[in-house]
């Protein structure tokens, strides 16, 4: 029985959700957030489809068919954290990339073509791992920053605003509800549009410097640019339906018109008991013949017995009378005291 409670509640909490178009909109809020979070952890935002294959064409080396950049992922042959390839490419760009870089020069000291001992031939590669380093690093703080935002708007705003929204009266909560949910939209948007610039510029710029192909936006930046822009719209629809309602909330007049409400409850109970309680006449008097209700007729008490002269003849001791009118059992004969 229980179960079966809980199931209509939950039903019925559904089928609220439908009921009208401000919660149809915080269900597309769901939605939203739905959304955001499969993005957030989709491994592709950005997907390279050519990978190492036009370099395998012209030289015998073993690469990968394409790479996927994530928030939290670098996906080609194997996965790595973002953390971990920062960090080892910018190992190689120090100690590692000089060393490199040193016997690019020697090795082209010999070369019968080239640059023939110049410092360029090192350089290029110096500076090519340079950037990778500082182009890495800021690609992994945009990552950083859109985690972080989306934690914050989705799983703190987003969330709270909902459950204000479908469980408080819309006029008491649907202000902050709207608020939350529309600074979260425009949020979560911006920040889409902000990590797209950043890393375009930073995958341009690695292009500049060696052959590098350009990612394009992958499924996950879409699911998180969507799931911002439905709550956005959502959220927009909510609060063009509920503010008009949140306006015309007075605390003062609804706390008045529930005292008013409570006295003329109290009035109708008053009413309704003093029916019961009067005497209802000598038409209702029952076969015990006294009346009904608290006056039972002339010579009956409040409790239905005879209290008139005629059954307790003066003659008689009722000094220690029992409440029915019997005359008081004799007293106790004591015995003498030891």
């Amino acid at each position: 029985m229980a179960c079966r409670h809980c199931l209509q509640k939950c039903a019925k909490r559904v089928a609220r959700c439908f009921s009208s178009v401000e919660y149809t909109a915080l269900a597309m809020c769901s939605v939203g957030v739905i959304l955001v979070m499969s993005g957030t952890f989709a491994g592709r935002w950005r997907l390279d489809e050519h990978g190492t294959a036009p370099l395998e064409n012209v030289w015998s080396v073993s690469g990968f068919p394409q790479k996927s950049y994530g928030l939290l992922l670098v996906t080609a042959r194997t996965s790595q954290s973002w953390t971990m390839v920062t960090r080892v490419m910018c190992d190689w760009q120090g100690m590692k990339g000089a060393q490199i870089s040193s016997w690019i020069q020697t090795g082209a000291k010999s070369a019968t073509d080239g640059c023939s001992g110049n410092e360029d031939c090192g350089g290029g590669f110096a500076g090519h791992l340079y950037m990778r380093c500082k182009e890495y690093d800021r690609i992994y703080i945009a990552n950083m920053a859109v985690m972080c935002v989306t934690f914050l708007t989705t799983v703190v705003m987003c969330i709270v605003a909902i459950l204000i929204g479908a469980l408080r009266p819309l006029q008491k909560g649907g202000g902050v509800a709207y608020g939350l949910l529309l600074f979260s939209g425009f949020v979560l948007v911006g920040t889409d549009a902000a990590w797209a610039v950043t890393t375009w510029v930073a995958f341009k710029n690695l292009g500049e410097t060696a052959w590098y192909p350009y990612p394009n936006l992958g499924i996950g930046w879409f699911l998180h640019i969507y799931g911002g822009l439905s709550i956005l719209v959502a959220s927009r629809i909510f609060g063009w339906l509920v503010m008009p309602l949140v306006r015309q909330y007075d605390p003062e007049q609804e706390g008045l018109a529930k005292s008013q409400q409570k006295i003329k409850q109290m009035k109708l109970w008053n009413k309704e008991w003093g029916q019961q309680s009067a005497p209802m006449g000598p038409a209702a008097t029952s076969a015990y013949g006294y009346e009904q209700g608290y006056g039972y007729g002339e010579g009956y008490d409040g409790y239905g017995y005879n209290v008139s002269p005629e059954a307790y003849p003066a003659n008689q001791d009722y000094q220690h009378a029992n409440v029915v009118g019997a005359p008081a059992m004799p007293p106790l004969q004591m015995g003498p005291q030891v």
